[in-house]
């Protein structure tokens, strides 16, 4: 068993520095979301869509892949699924649509955890270094794919600051920081900092090809020790900085890292001690003063893109899975997203989690208050926030989240325990792997009692990778059964739920409480996690879908994007074939395949069930008479993908042909942009009406 203090600080990708930089610096005024009024709008349709010979229409009523005839919608609303005569007579002056060859229709796709602000954010970062090409995997990916990108970039950098008047300014401020001395910097050459830091994101050394060295300061430092370097990891859980970005940031640090890097007097101490590997959001924090500042026009551009990759990918529903309530209207995220929907009619429906830590705020910085007021979909379909979020540990492929027992390769090998990782619990137990069934430390038990009792009848998702950080989660929840809290109308749930033991799921199961699976962790990460991070027997708890199924609880499947790509037609050929894309393909590459899903069990995880999780079921998630008409027209039917291709894998790769939300086509393989001007137009048409 680990027995060693606890880290300190909040750690998900929704609760980091870039969050805390999005709020700082954001003013929805300054944001200038211009109405999108030269744009061909898409209005609700009255439309018939049908199949002559086959029921290619599948509802997913009663969470059954029931199929249909035909579908006929008017305004927002489904007015008849059934025969096609019911569908003509709903609607007598509608000539119907025929579906051509395998097309099939199902009900819009929905992501129950993604994170848009901090998505939209690194979209306006200088390079994407992560693994990924589209769906799949990079079939090379290496510090030399990595450096090559960087190299690119550094190119710019390095003109920008050789052509700056402010140069000699600049390189004498780093000769003062590195002698120990603590210059002002001034705002001209502040602007100057954030223009040439190099930032990228997505870096993943767990899913590299080749044995690579640390990335660390020193890594960088051979790139270069003038430009200041910032990447972050695709967990979002880790930064890694050059010598001159932690140089640059010290000075300028708040008063938690200065607390946590209490060993060092000064920058130059700073930059030659720490090795540029910052876990968490207590050091990821500390070089944020040289991330790249939020700049509103880049921001709606990556917004754009988020709803936009949303859309061709059949999702019609996202939760963003920690929003933060902010007292200032002008620096709230959440009336940043209400704007920018307001004025973009190519957007998708939202949920919202809002993040929340110790009612005295002793975590982070996102104390719950009782004053927090719950929205439903039915006060608005269109942007809500039903629950509130909890982060308890790190991430297992960053090696944070907490486990019972060290990660592979920090085995025990001195009597020292202090050397042992097991990664990182936020609400500091003296010794969290002493605590009992159905006790929990005091902090995080006080949160969840608040939020359980707050008369908004608020929903809860639990953050927990590791498997004791599970063990954590769950006593929690017993706890407050004990208490006399009826859970399972509340539906509860515990996120990622990566590492799940018997004993947990058999106790979710009794309390009510539901587990969404970041799929990614086999699929991508299987390989890397059974080999190098927990070992093959750990490796077999992983994402254990078909042990939720069986039983009773309510799965769904998600991407914690930008951590791994959207794509529920992805997350649904991950659950059915486990398949670890990295593995030797040799037919040892399936981890567990006991715990696979039937692909109705996994179509119903991104449809209905996700609809469940975001309290949205009686209006969206199945194709029935009176609900929103949100829908998917795909090129083949994903129920059916191995009868052709001989097996699932690859499903991923059916071709979105059409996404539908409350009765709008807002997406269009074939027509593309057809509903608006090109992008390059409505970039010319933007500054003309400037």
């Amino acid at each position: 068993m680990c027995d060693h203090p606890s880290h300190h600080g909040i750690s998900c990708a929704c609760h980091g520095p870039l969050q805390k930089i999005l709020e700082q610096e954001i003013t929805i005024n300054q944001v200038s979301f211009r109405q999108q009024s030269y744009q061909i709008k898409s209005a609700p349709e009255d439309v018939i869509f049908y199949h002559p010979d086959e029921k290619r229409i599948i509802t997913m009523a009663d969470g059954k892949p029931t199929k249909a005839h035909a579908i006929a919608i008017s305004g927002e609303k489904i007015v008849a699924v059934g025969a096609l005569q019911d569908a003509v007579k709903a609607l007598p002056n509608v000539d119907p649509i025929c579906l051509q060859g395998e097309q099939t229709i199902i009900p819009g796709l929905i992501e129950p955890h993604m994170h848009i602000f901090i998505t939209a954010y690194l979209n306006t970062w200088d390079v994407d270094l992560g693994p990924y090409d589209g769906q799949y995997l990079k079939p090379v990916y290496d510090l030399n794919t990595i450096n090559s990108e960087i190299q690119m970039v550094y190119k710019k950098k390095q003109a920008l600051l050789d052509e700056s008047s402010l140069k000699a300014q600049y390189q004498h401020l780093l000769q003062q920081l590195k002698q120990g001395e603590t210059p002002v910097i001034s705002p001209e050459l502040d602007s100057l900092i954030k223009e040439i830091t190099l930032s990228g994101y997505n870096v993943d050394p767990t899913l590299m090809t080749a044995e690579f060295e640390n990335i660390d300061k020193a890594l960088l430092d051979k790139v270069s020790t003038e430009i200041p370097i910032v990447l972050v990891n695709a967990s979002m859980h880790i930064a890694y900085a050059n010598s001159a970005a932690l140089l640059l940031s010290f000075n300028t640090m708040g008063p938690l890292q200065r607390e946590h890097f209490d060993q060092y007097r000064t920058a130059a101490e700073f930059a030659q001690g720490n090795n540029g590997i910052l876990n968490e959001m207590v050091e990821m924090q500390a070089v944020a003063p040289v991330m790249p500042p939020m700049n509103p026009d880049a921001l709606r551009d990556g917004m754009d893109n988020v709803f936009d990759n949303a859309l061709s990918k059949g999702i019609t529903l996202m939760l963003d899975a920690a929003t933060p309530v902010s007292n200032q209207p002008s620096k709230s995220l959440e009336s940043l997203l209400a704007t920018y929907m307001a004025s973009h009619w190519k957007t998708n429906r939202m949920a919202l989690a809002y993040i929340a830590d110790t009612p005295e705020g002793k975590v982070g910085a996102y104390p719950f208050s009782s004053s927090w007021k719950k929205t439903s979909i039915d006060d608005n379909n269109r942007l809500y926030a039903p629950i509130i979020k909890i982060v308890s540990d790190g991430s297992n492929q960053g090696k944070t989240g907490y486990q019972s027992t060290p990660y592979k390769g920090s085995e025990p090998s001195t009597p020292d325990q202090s050397t042992l990782n097991c990664g990182i619990y936020n609400f500091t137990p003296e010794n969290a792997s002493a605590y009992p069934l159905g006790v929990v430390p005091k902090t995080y038990s006080k949160l969840i009692t608040e939020v359980t009792k707050s008369d908004q009848q608020w929903g809860m998702m639990v953050h927990a990778n590791g498997d004791r950080a599970i063990d954590l989660a769950v006593n929690g929840f017993q706890y407050l059964q004990m208490r006399g809290y009826d859970l399972a109308s509340r539906r509860y749930r515990i996120e990622h739920c990566s590492l799940l033991t018997d004993s947990n799921a058999q106790m979710m199961s009794n309390l009510g409480i539901s587990p969404s699976f970041l799929i990614g962790h086999v699929g991508y990460w299987g390989w890397a996690f059974q080999q190098e991070i927990l070992g093959a027997e750990r490796a077999q708890l992983l994402d254990r879908c078909g042990t939720a199924q069986s039983a009773g609880m309510v799965v769904t499947l998600h991407s914690d994007n930008n951590v791994s790509p959207l794509g529920p037609l992805r997350y649904m050929e991950q659950a059915i074939t486990r398949r670890m894309e990295r593995a030797p393909q040799d037919g040892s590459q399936y981890l567990n395949p006991q715990e696979s899903l039937t692909a109705e069990q996994a179509l119903k995880a991104i449809t209905l069930n996700a609809a469940w999780q975001c309290q949205a079921e009686q209006h969206v998630g199945s194709l029935e008479e009176g609900k929103l008409a949100d829908f998917v027209i795909l090129a083949e039917n994903p129920l059916t993908w191995n009868e052709s291709h001989g097996s699932f894998v690859g499903l991923r790769d059916i071709e979105i042909e059409e996404t539908w939300v409350g009765g709008k086509k807002l997406y269009s393989r074939t027509e593309n942009v057809a509903e608006s001007v090109s992008k390059q137009l409505q970039k010319k048409l933007a500054t003309a009406l400037a």
